[in-house]
Order: structure tokens, then sequence, then C-alpha cells
């Protein structure tokens, strides 16, 4: 599929439009020149086009034996088709954006395009030529000097600059606004394919005429030099960019040809009224669950169109028209279909209107089906992330006869390889048959999608992470031994990175497992090879979960994945620690994505890192807090600081902040209360409660002072601070979390019974 064509002015042939544009350039020079302020020191000015692409023709001759019929054809069954549709609402994307991962320039362009794509798509403009001045772009009164540039500046006898110097200026003038322009313009357009399925339904991605393509950059930068500042942009400096319209949404120029780059703009008001449908089909599953809307999805697309076979072929119509497409999925005619394109579109789209409970996010991905002949085949099909876990979804393979719609939707594959930067995956239809990707690098530069769960979807217990929302204790049900259990027919368990209480075991005992600790920077993710098994502590999700014992041999084995949090930013001082919390279990953040390093940390919080850095020790006393209730997340942190002598009021008070003075304290007392040095602050009276703490905590290189002679004792906590502390004390130097005294609280003012005792480590 060709996009767009990048080529230098010069080669080749020149173009009426070229020698226009390079006589311009000329005439802007000249122009320049005349015009120039008179300025203390020598100004040397130039206007400079460089231009990108060959024109297409201004029209086009329309195919098939009648064409004003096939035309009138097409706007009919559009109109017809949009009687009783509702406008589309504005679009609520809750989907993965590609466009996301551009920065600077290069996002600018992107933001800017895919607003005047969308007033295409809406019927609203017309013109499919983008036209984006120097002050749009950022550009215009921007300057380096040749220094910043890295290039040598030359003049000849006249004093003008010499053509060496400024052909030497555009590769470091492209590095310097941060675009490229072999590259980034074709980065740019693969992402607006797959951030809009429905609003590019126009656009004849896959054009090829002569000496031309489907989209034209065309750059004409105005750059003027001034021996003070350098190289000036001008403001009359500008980029065009023409995409090319798909002949049946194309304006007619007349009976027998259409223009390139006018699009129907009724075709396209019906095209949107159409497109609304799908709409009513997320608003129809509002209340479901995040896995029944994407199941309900799958449904809906599949119920209304079947595959084009025809089409497929490319011998029934042009790319770009209908079976590509989208509209036909949500047009309610059953005798309209689609190929893989317009099933995947169709599926993104209804991610892309959705509002999800949970993290749920769908990307459009391309490459190749190589079916068992090995023969390879364009194929275009979805991912789908739910709670930083990654499924497959391929509509088209749901909707082949003959097989069920679960097979390839939320199903793992058997095998994934990667050989020499190429990635493969084969997926269970007989063995035989392969997916290969071939634009992740460009589109979303995120490797993670590649690896998809190991194991079939299943509804994911709430993740609460770090949050003060309430998160229900799990269920123990009793388990005993089956009646009459026929000890002589046992089934091996294996457990790849875990323990478990049994090597075999006969069906419906209760086996306990337990992952081993997470390496550096990764987190527990679910036991793969568990689907179907009944829980009845913990669950698939659970790093240490007990389960009956199934009536076959059961392969476990631990799957984890990679931490990565948006807002930890890769370099921070808090980078390691958080990597290494979360390996232990520690925090899991605040979801599954965030980590919220700059927000304060509460009591609850940090004694629920504590209590995880402890182990999870058992509890052995009763709740003696009133405002602690057994539903909270730190219902069993709260109980064990009250018997550690961490909390000691009659309240628990879980979202007080965190004091530097408390959290030493904290760290102190579980440590043992061992003795500290000199205390080197003024803020910190010898007589405070915290005094010895803060002395101990300093001296074991755990924090310091804001100043040589200041601690402020009284100063909130960031959560990135606390996991910073907390690595401090028991990474870097050795430290513990045993509290010297662990007996039971008492409630009733009683002595404990043989109160238990253990040695300060």
């Amino acid at each position: 599929m060709t996009y767009f064509s990048l080529q230098s002015a010069g080669e080749g042939f020149l173009s009426r439009r070229q020698r226009r544009n390079r006589l311009f350039g000329v005439l802007c020079l000249l122009i320049s020149l005349l015009t120039l302020p008179a300025l203390a020191e020598p100004v040397r000015a130039a206007a400079l086009t460089a231009e990108t692409g060959l024109s297409a023709p201004l029209t086009a001759p329309k195919t098939g034996a009648v064409s004003e019929s096939n035309n009138a054809r097409f706007y009919g069954y559009l109109t017809a088709l949009g009687r009783g549709t509702r406008a589309a609402e504005a679009e609520q994307y809750a989907s993965v954006a590609a466009g996301k991962h551009l920065q600077g320039f290069d996002r600018k362009l992107y933001d800017l395009l895919k607003e005047d794509i969308r007033k295409v798509a809406a019927g609203s403009r017309e013109s499919t030529i983008f036209r984006f001045t120097a002050d749009d772009l950022g550009l215009n009164g921007k300057s380096w000097t040749a220094a910043e540039l890295g290039i040598t500046v030359e003049k000849d006898a006249s004093g003008q600059l010499t053509d060496a110097t400024w052909n030497a200026l555009w590769g470091p003038l492209y590095r310097a606004i941060g675009h490229d322009r072999q590259k980034s313009s074709a980065s740019i357009m693969d992402k607006l394919l797959v951030d809009c399925p429905f609003e590019l339904y126009w656009f004849a991605k896959s054009y090829e005429g002569e000496n031309s393509a489907a989209a034209h950059w065309t750059y004409h930068w105005s750059v003027r030099y001034n021996d003070a500042k350098g190289f000036l942009f001008s403001n009359d400096a500008y980029l065009d960019v023409e995409m090319m319209v798909a002949e049946n949404y194309a304006k007619s120029a007349d009976n027998d040809s259409y223009y390139n780059y006018k699009i129907d703009t009724g075709l396209a008001k019906k095209a949107t009224a159409i497109a609304a449908n799908a709409k009513k089909i997320v608003d129809a599953n509002k209340n479901r669950s995040d896995f029944e809307k994407l199941a309900a999805y799958r449904d809906a697309v599949c119920d209304a169109v079947s595959y084009d076979h025809e089409a497929a072929k490319q011998g029934s119509e042009s790319y770009g028209n209908g079976p590509w497409q989208l509209i036909r999925v949500f047009d309610g005619d059953a005798s309209t279909n689609v190929v893989c394109e317009g099933y995947a579109k169709a599926f993104q789209y209804l991610c892309d209107l959705s509002d999800f409970s949970g993290d749920v996010a769908s990307y459009i991905i391309t490459g190749d089906l190589i079916d068992r002949s090995g023969k390879p085949g364009p194929h275009m099909w979805n991912h789908v992330r739910i709670n930083g876990r990654y499924w497959l979804v391929d509509l088209t393979n749901c909707d082949v006869e003959g097989f069920s719609r679960d097979w390839l939707f939320f199903k793992a594959p058997y095998s994934q390889t990667s050989q020499g930067g190429k990635h493969s995956y084969a997926f269970a239809r007989n063995g035989e048959v392969a997916l290969r990707y071939n634009n992740l690098e460009n589109v979303y530069e995120a490797e993670e999608i590649l690896f998809l769960t190991e194991a079939d979807y299943a509804a994911p217990p709430p993740d609460h992470g770090d949050s003060t929302e309430p998160a229900a204790e799990p269920v123990t049900e009793p388990v005993t031994e089956p009646e009459n259990a026929d000890w002589s027919v046992t089934y091996p368990i294996a457990v790849t990175e875990g323990q478990s209480n049994f090597s075999e075991a006969p069906a419906g005992i209760a086996v306990s497992v337990t992952a081993n600790p997470a390496p550096m920077g990764q987190r527990f993710l679910s036991w793969g090879g568990a689907s179907g098994l009944t829980f009845t502590q913990g669950s698939v999700s659970s790093a240490s979960a007990t389960f009956l014992m199934p009536p076959e041999p059961l392969y476990l084995s631990a799957v984890y994945e990679a931490v990565r949090f948006d807002d930890v930013e890769p370099g921070t001082y808090y980078d390691q620690p958080v990597s290494w919390a979360v390996s232990q279990g520690v925090t899991n953040g605040m979801t599954r994505t965030t980590f919220n390093p700059h927000e304060t940390c509460t009591r609850a919080q940090i004694l629920t890192f504590l209590y995880r850095a402890a182990g999870e020790p058992e509890i052995r006393g009763g709740n003696p807090f009133p405002d602690v209730s057994p539903e909270v997340y730190y219902y069993r942190p709260a109980l064990w600081a009250a018997e550690r002598g961490l909390v000691d009021g009659p309240l628990f008070e879980p979202d007080t902040p965190c004091t530097r003075a408390a959290v030493m304290v904290y760290f102190w007392k579980l440590a043992g209360a061992p003795a500290g040095s000199r205390n080197p602050f003024a803020d910190v009276p010898e007589w405070t409660d915290y005094a010895a703490a803060v002395a101990w905590g300093v001296s074991r290189g755990i924090t310091g002072g804001t100043t040589p002679t200041t601690f402020e004792p009284e100063r909130t906590c960031t959560r990135a601070q606390i996991v910073t502390f907390l690595y401090r004390h028991l990474v870097e130097t050795g430290g513990t979390l045993r509290a010297a005294y662990e007996a039971p609280i008492q409630t009733n003012g009683e002595e404990p019974e043989n109160p238990e005792f253990s040695s300060p480590q």
C-alpha cells in the first residue's frame, strides 16, 4: 500500500507546478532582497522552496461501464440509508491513540491534519489539500545560528551565501525543528490511519497513478539569513499536504471525471449519518461489563456483514470504497459486506466511542495472514488491552463459516516467535494459521502489544491498587478432602516460576501455589494454564492462591509483566525504587498505568507499603479502630500497625498525610528502635518523640535534611519519596522491618498471655 511519495524536486522531469514553484522561489528572493529593512549589520536573505511529491492530475476519469449511473447509484444508496439517522455525537476517544507517541513539531502536524480530516469526513470541508502556514506550525520568526545548526557559513565575493551553504542547511534545519522529511511524514500518516477508523473513509490511501501517489507532502520553506540571528523562518513559509479522495466519494468534475482533491460534501454528510449508528450500538451496551461490551461489539459487527470475497480480489471495486470501510457495517443493509479492514475498523470505532469501566484500549494491527500452504496475504485485525494485558481480536476469522465466534477472540496464541526483529504468531486454527505484523514500530512504538497474554480472557477481579476505594477480603471456603478419595488416582502438578504444596494430587483436593518473587521491574500478572480452575482462596491473578485440583494433569506457570507507569519518568530518583517496590508487591500503583509519584502519601498508604514489605505477617489481635472496616484495602495493615505500636490513637485516620518525622518513626520502631547518632537539626528538638528516629534515619542514609541544619519534620511526603525511603532502608542499607514486640494489642486492659518477643535485627 502506498500512502505517499517522497521525491526531491529536480529528480527526473519538472512538472508545470514545480517550474511554477521554482519561479515563485526566485521571485520571493528578489522581493525579499528589495524589501529588507536597513539593519546595523549585514543581512543576507533567500526564499528557498523544497518540494516533495509530484502532482497528480486535477481530475481523473471515472471507472465503470456507465460512470454517471454508477455515481448516481452510489449517491442514492447513501441518501436512502441516511434517512432517519441522527448526526454523530461528539466523539469520546476511550481507545488508544497512536498519535500520542509523536512529540513537538510532528505532534503539531498530526493534530492539525487530524482536525482538518475530521472536517472533510463530516462534509464541512470540500478540499483535501491542507495548507499549514508558518504561524500554524509555530515556525514564524524562529531562528538558529550556524553554530547551533552545526554548519559553516560561506559567502561569495558579493557577500551572498554560497549555494553550498544553502544546500548544507536543509538536513540540520529539519533536525532543529524536530522533523525527519523522509520518515516523519510516513509516521504521521500511519498513525492517522489507525487513529481515524471512520474519518479517513474517503482517503484513497493505496492510489498509485502515473507520477503520483495517494498523498503528497510539499514543503515551501522561506528562510532568511541574518549575521546576528542566523537562519530565520519567514512568515510566508508553508507546508501543503494533499490527500487523494476515493472515486466514490469524490466530487464530480463532469460526467466522465472527478476531482482528485475535492470530496462530495453531500456524500460525506450521509456517510457521517450512517456512522452515527455505531453510537447506538455503544449506547445499547453502556451498562454492561467491559468484557460483555467487547463481545457485544463482536456480535454486532459479525451479524451486520459477511466477508466480501469478490472485493478481496480487488476486481469488483477499487480500493478506498465501500468494502474497506466501516460504513457498510453500520448501514443496516445486509447486502453490503466488507473485508478484514472493514471488520477491524468497525470494532476499533466502537471501542473509540465507548466509556469502559477499566483500562481498555483497542489497537488496529496490519500485517499478513499466512495460510496452510505458507502463502501470505494482507490482513488487518485488532489487539485489545485490558488492565495491562493484551489479547488478540480477529473479527474476520470470528465470522468464518463453521468456526465459533470465540475463535481468535480473546484467545491465547500457542506459539510466539521473534527472529531478526520480525515477529510472527501462530494461532489455534488447526495449528497452521499464522499472523505476521508489519506496522507496529511506525505506528505504536509499543513492543508490549506484541506479547499477547497466554491465557483466555476472564473478567479480572477489581484492582484497587493503593487507592482509598474499598477492596473486599477474599472469601475462603472450607475445603475438605474428597469423600472416599482414591489416592491411587492422582494427577501430576507442574509449576514453573513458583511452588506448590503437592507434586501430584487426586481430583478435588485443595492445592496451594505461590509464585516466585517478580524480577526487578516486573510484577506478577497471572497463573498461565489455570483456565477453568475453581479457586477457593485468591484468584488466577493472585501470587498466592488455593484451588481445587481438576481430574487431569495440571501445568501452571507464573506470568509476570513489565511495570510501565506512564507518570514515572526513566532516570528520576524514584524510578528504581518504584520498580523494586512493584516487583516486591509493595505497591500496585494507583492504576495499572499510573503511580501518582507526586501525590501526598497518606497514613493508610504508607502503612500498607510497610505491611506488604514486611511479608504481610499474621494478625493476632482484634480491630481497635472504629474508623477501619474489614472492606477497606488497609484493614490488615491498620491492625498490624496497631500491634506494632505504630498507631496508638483511638482513631486510625487513614487520610492523614504522612510527614517526614512520621515515616522515620515507623522505620525506626520496625527496626527495633536502635540508637542513632547525634541529631544535627535545629528544628528537631531532643525532647520530641521523633528526635531519635530522625537521627537514626540520617545515620543510616535513609534520609537527609532539607538543609544542613533543618529537617522540616512536619513537611508532608509524596508517594515517590516514601517508596524511595523504603528502598534505601531495605535494599541499599540492608535494614529490616521486624518489630521488637509482636504481641496482640489488648482492648480490655488485660495483660496478654505468654507474650511473644523477637530480637531486633
